[in-house]
C-alpha cells in the first residue's frame, strides 16, 4: 500500500511539472495583463543637472527592483520607471511540506490570494520613489516601499555611480566613464564598456565586467559569493592581482608573475606563549606588466575568468 502511495506521488509530481512547463511556455509567448498594465503605468522623468559641464554622480538604493544605466552624449538625466513585474510565474515550487505550487514567484505585490479572481484583471500599482538633485549629485531611492520598480536611466557618459540593490533585479551599466561602485545582494551585475575604476560585489549572482580603460593608481575589486566572476581588462594594464576561489577554478589571459603566498617562519613570529602561528593565504598573488595597484578577484562558489581585451 505504501508503494502505491509513493508511485502515485511521483506520477502526480511529474504531471504537475509537465503542466507547469506548458503554462510557462504559453505565458512566455503571450503578453500578460500585468505586463500590459506595467507598460501603461511607465513613468519618465527628466532631471536637469546643476552644472552640465561637470561629471554627474548617481546614487541608487533599492530594496525591490533592477537598474539599467546607459551612458550617452547628453547633458541631463532621463529616468524611466516601470512597476516590477511578477517574476517566476509558471514555474514549479515545492514548499517545505512537499506541496507543489504553480505560478508563485517574487513580486512587487506579495500579498496572499484570498479571493476568487475569475474574470478580473490584476492592476499594477506603481511603486513610489524619490529623486533629489543637488550640485550634480542625484539620489534615487525607493526607501522602505515594498512595491518594486525597475529603472532604466540614460545619463552623461562621464558620471560616477554608487548603486545598491537587494532583491528582484539585476544591475546593468553600459558606456560609463567614472568611479563605479556597485553592490547587488540577490541578482547579477553586468558592466559593459566601462572605464575608470570599479568596485563590484554580487553576493548571490554572477559578475561580468568589460573595461576599456582603467584609472591609474586605483585599487579595484570584483567579488561574488555564489557566482562566476568574469572580467575583461585592457592588455596594457599594470596591476598586482589577488585571486581566490574556494570552490571553483581560476583562469587568466594575462602573464601573471606569481609570488609566494607566505615566507618562511622566523623567530620574531613567536608569541609570548612560545607558539608560532602562520596563516598561509590561499589566494594567488602576482604582478601584471610590472605591477601596480591591487586588483582583487574573489568568489566562494564559482570560477574566476580574467581576460585580456583583444583591441
Amino acid at each position: 500500500m505504501s508503494v502505491m502511495r509513493v508511485v502515485l506521488s511521483v506520477v502526480s509530481l511529474s504531471t504537475l511539472c509537465a503542466c507547469a512547463m506548458s503554462v510557462a511556455e504559453a505565458r512566455q509567448n503571450t503578453p500578460s495583463a500585468a505586463a500590459q498594465s506595467a507598460a501603461e503605468t511607465k513613468q519618465q522623468i527628466t532631471v536637469p543637472l546643476s552644472e552640465p559641464s561637470r561629471p554627474a554622480t548617481l546614487k541608487i538604493d533599492l530594496i525591490w527592483g533592477g537598474v539599467t544605466i546607459r551612458g550617452s552624449n547628453r547633458k541631463d538625466v532621463l529616468i524611466e520607471a516601470r512597476p516590477l513585474e511578477r517574476r517566476g510565474r509558471g514555474q514549479v515550487y515545492i514548499d517545505g511540506g512537499g506541496i507543489v505550487v504553480l505560478g508563485r514567484g517574487r513580486a512587487s505585490g506579495r500579498g496572499r490570494s484570498d479571493g476568487d479572481t475569475t474574470g478580473l484583471q490584476r492592476l499594477t500599482q506603481p511603486g513610489g520613489f524619490t529623486i533629489e538633485e543637488n550640485n550634480n549629485q542625484i539620489v534615487l531611492s525607493s526607501g522602505g516601499n515594498n512595491r518594486g520598480v525597475d529603472f532604466t536611466i540614460d545619463m552623461p557618459s562621464r558620471s560616477n555611480l554608487k548603486l545598491t540593490t537587494l532583491n528582484a533585479g539585476p544591475i546593468v551599466v553600459e558606456n560609463v566613464d567614472g568611479d563605479i561602485e556597485v553592490d547587488n545582494m540577490n541578482e547579477s551585475i553586468t558592466l559593459t564598456n566601462v572605464s575608470g575604476s570599479v568596485v563590484a560585489n554580487a553576493h548571490n549572482g554572477s559578475l561580468k565586467v568589460v573595461m576599456t580603460r582603467v584609472a591609474p593608481d586605483r585599487a579595484m575589486a570584483f567579488t561574488t559569493f555564489n557566482g562566476v566572476v568574469d572580467v575583461t581588462l585592457p592588455p596594457a594594464l599594470k596591476a598586482n592581482f589577488k585571486l581566490r576561489s574556494d570552490h571553483g577554478e581560476i583562469f587568466s589571459g594575462f602573464d601573471l608573475q606569481t609570488r609566494p603566498a607566505a615566507s618562511t617562519a622566523s623567530p620574531s613570529l613567536r608569541g609570548p606563549d612560545g607558539r608560532i602561528h602562520i596563516d598561509v593565504n590561499q589566494a594567488i598573488q602576482g604582478s601584471v606588466n610590472g605591477g601596480g595597484p591591487e586588483f582583487e578577484f574573489r568568489s566562494f562558489n564559482g570560477n574566476i575568468y580574467v581576460r585580456k581585451a583583444t583591441n
